[in-house]
């Protein structure tokens, strides 16, 4: 990008690619991907290297734009860029990028320009990223890619657990949550050669789930972990809950491989079922006029309210005052009369 002075990154191979450019995860534009863009940490996580990254990218371009507003400055800036790279370690992870950008560019444009580094970094979440996508409004991911045990110095069989964690805010609390996917290989992970990938569902309710490494192994305290089926290209799971009746339930989940090779989900969409059937108000009913019928609650939403005791709020509270006033004229009624 710097060297064409271009945001657009692949304008050649992009309408080129051929059978590649229906791969999952491959932008369907005659680019690969734009520099330009407000991307930010974890919506952008996907579990793809190229795709994972473009949050950075955007905010060194953006950088490059305000910070560095001459073309001698833009020079300055890409060699501030490439004294960051050679100062990393090879492991060195968003935040460590953020910091070592961040040092060099105050630097070389003084403490202004170093915080307005800091504060690019700080927007697009490079930096401090929960690494938790809420998908409440929009129960679904396009891609999520996991990698395989092979790829890491973890034993067979050890949980790997997908780029980000989901959360569904579940208003009714919440019995079960079930994920659905289609199933492909990938050759940035691996691909899984052939074989059925081993996937499991993990969720818990009210916080994120944690991971603590056991020798060689990653175990979970997720409260329910169940197989991922998968069938041909469909991958499909229903992780049993508890949350109480009627209480509104945070749940997290995650998709771990425990495989050798790593998986691509794509289109991945979850549901959830409602934690009971609410008991409301209601309206009586022919048979029981005195009495409220329970108003089962969708999946998701806690319908509309109404009034108790099927009688108007104002009613009910007018006849329980007279009641109360009349005896308290009663009691206070003198002994003599």
């Amino acid at each position: 990008g710097a060297f064409g002075n271009n945001p657009l990154i692949g304008e050649y191979v992009g309408p080129r690619i051929g059978g590649g450019a229906s791969a999952m995860g491959i932008r369907q534009d005659s680019y690969l991907r734009n520099l330009d863009n407000t991307l930010s940490c974890p919506d952008v996580l996907w579990g793809e290297v190229h795709q994972d990254s473009q949050h950075v990218s955007g905010a060194l371009w953006r950088a490059r734009q305000t910070i560095a507003t001459t073309a001698a400055d833009r020079a300055k800036f890409d060699a501030t860029f490439y004294a960051m790279l050679v100062s990393l370690s090879p492991a060195a992870d968003f935040a460590e990028v953020a910091a070592a950008m961040t040092a060099h560019v105050q630097t070389a444009f003084g403490a202004t320009g170093g915080t307005a580094m800091a504060d690019l970094f700080t927007t697009r979440a490079v930096v401090n990223c929960s690494k938790v996508v809420d998908l409440t409004a929009r129960p679904s991911r396009p891609y999520y890619g996991i990698g395989g045990t092979s790829q890491t110095a973890l034993s067979a069989s050890s949980l790997i657990p997908g780029p980000h964690q989901m959360l569904i805010r579940a208003p009714a609390g919440a019995k079960s949550v079930t994920l659905t996917a289609s199933v492909g290989g990938s050759a940035g992970l691996g691909g899984f050669g052939g074989a059925a990938p081993t996937l499991k569902l993990l969720a818990k309710e009210g916080e994120f789930i944690k991971f603590t490494k056991v020798g060689n192994q990653l175990q979970s305290n997720a409260t329910s972990s169940v197989d991922v089926a998968v069938a041909g290209s469909n991958a499909t799971a229903t992780a049993p809950l508890d949350s109480p009746c009627g209480q509104a339930a945070d749940v997290y989940f995650t998709v771990a491989n425990t495989g050798a090779n790593g998986v691509t989900l794509q289109n991945l969409a979850v549901t959830f079922q409602a934690g009971c059937t609410m008991t409301d108000a209601g309206v009586p009913d022919a048979g029981h006029p005195s009495e409220v019928t329970n108003t089962p609650v969708a999946d998701g939403n806690l319908g509309t309210p109404f009034k108790t005791c099927g009688c108007s709020a104002s009613g009910a509270m007018s006849g329980l005052l007279a009641v109360v006033l009349l005896g308290g004229l009663r009691r206070r009624r003198p002994t003599g009369r």
